[in-house]
């Protein structure tokens, strides 16, 4: 699988136009929404002087979301990296408005050195056209590799990245140990991005959605992406791996 590869050799990899130009906009549309605090109370709302941060978007619409969350070029990547069954560990949106560099950093907390070895799968999606004017992420190749942590306050501080321009409805890939950060918005516009993260079925999910798993999602798979089908084998001397119902 040659994604698969290029993920574990440079700690990123993308799939251009993976949802089409139409459904980027009904999400950004409610993005917007959610930024104005003109839905419901299901989202969280948290701004860190840089960016605007919204925290479990689907819990309003649900159904916007799924073509994200299941997506195929995803989870057989997914699949592949964190073994079957993996969970669905958070779902966030966030805008860059500023016109500053972002601080380098690391999303899986674990500097884990061995790229097959990591815990967690984290997709960055499009919601707007990603360009260097608006923003778009860097990302270190080969940083996953390091075994350590990025100690530099901007990005502008630290050479080697890479900016990637990318047209609404595309999906950046990166491992928990990817350096990457924000970049100068320019624009000063509203650059919106998704960022859903899927973790190995034995490390535990930023939010626990089973509590709400009826009203937050609408998902084909959703008692394994939430960890509701695991049947651990009786004899402890077999419970390297998890069963499924």
């Amino acid at each position: 699988m040659e994604k698969l590869q290029e993920l574990l050799s440079q700690g990123f990899t993308h799939f251009e136009k993976a949802i089409d130009s139409d459904h980027a906009e009904k999400i950004k549309s409610h993005l917007d929404e959610c930024k104005n605090g003109s839905m419901g109370t299901g989202v969280d709302n948290f701004t860190n002087g840089s960016q605007i941060i919204l925290y479990n978007p689907q819990v309003e619409k649900p159904d916007l979301y799924t073509a994200l969350i299941e997506n195929p070029l995803v989870t057989s990547i997914a699949s592949s990296l964190l073994q079957d069954p993996y969970l669905l560990s958070s779902v966030a949106a966030s805008a860059s408005t500023d016109a500053d560099y972002g601080r380098p950093h690391l999303d899986g907390r674990i500097p884990i050195s061995v790229p097959e070895q990591n815990t967690h799968l984290h997709t960055m999606w499009c919601i707007d056209d990603f360009t260097i004017e608006n923003g778009s992420t860097f990302f270190w190749p080969g940083s996953h590799k390091n075994g350590t942590k990025p100690d530099v306050p901007t990005a502008d501080k630290l050479p080697g990245g890479k900016q990637l321009v990318l047209p609404k409805g595309s999906v950046v890939l990166f491992l928990g140990s990817t350096w990457h950060a924000i970049a100068p918005n320019f624009l000063r516009n509203t650059r919106w991005g998704v960022t859903i993260t899927y973790c190995r079925w034995w490390v535990k999910p930023t939010f626990d959605y089973s509590k709400n798993e009826n009203t937050t999602f609408n998902l084909k798979n959703y008692r394994s992406l939430l960890g509701l089908n695991s049947l651990p084998p009786v004899p402890s001397q077999g419970r390297f791996l998890t069963l499924t119902d």
